[in-house]
């Protein structure tokens, strides 16, 4: 009788008031803050919050959750190197190869334009190389690091708990 009463009328049933306060209290005070601090208030295009958010959590895994001291990697050594070089360059390895990418962009007169002719397809290919070589170079290692390292956090999340 009691379970046909509870179906008809949820307000009766204690899960349901349970559930509504945490709801409120879970907009309140938010359980994931580290996530709104990675991904920010702001727009994103949807491939950097993926970046952000596996590599802030990375960060939060290793130093706020302390796993590297309290979960056993006797038989997952390997895992654990990843891991730290991971978390190395999630801290501070992106950050400072983001600095030089900046750096290396060349600097552009504005007396003189940003347009330069050339006679043939080679001139303006060596100009380029030239100009946007070690750029490029950058771009490219900044790209396949993080690849490499978001895809090795997706294949291996199933022993990132604590």
């Amino acid at each position: 009788m009691w379970n046909k009463l509870q179906d008809k009328c949820p307000l009766l049933c204690p899960y349901f008031w349970k559930d509504i306060k945490y709801t409120v209290s879970c907009f309140i005070k938010p359980r994931n803050k580290w996530i709104t601090k990675a991904v920010g208030r702001r727009w994103k295009d949807k491939d950097t919050v993926f970046e952000d958010v596996l590599f802030a959590g990375i960060i939060h895994y290793i130093e706020e959750k302390d796993a590297l001291n309290v979960i056993s990697w006797d038989n997952l050594k390997a895992e654990k190197e990843v891991l730290i070089k991971i978390y190395n360059w999630a801290k501070t390895g992106r950050a400072e190869m983001q600095q030089k990418l900046d750096n290396s962009y060349p600097s552009i007169d504005i007396n003189k334009g940003f347009h330069i002719q050339y006679t043939n397809k080679e001139d303006a290919m060596k100009e380029y190389e030239k100009l946007y070589g070690e750029t490029n170079r950058l771009e490219k290692l900044i790209r396949d690091t993080d690849t490499e390292y978001m895809t090795w956090l997706v294949y291996h999340r199933n022993i990132l708990w604590t």
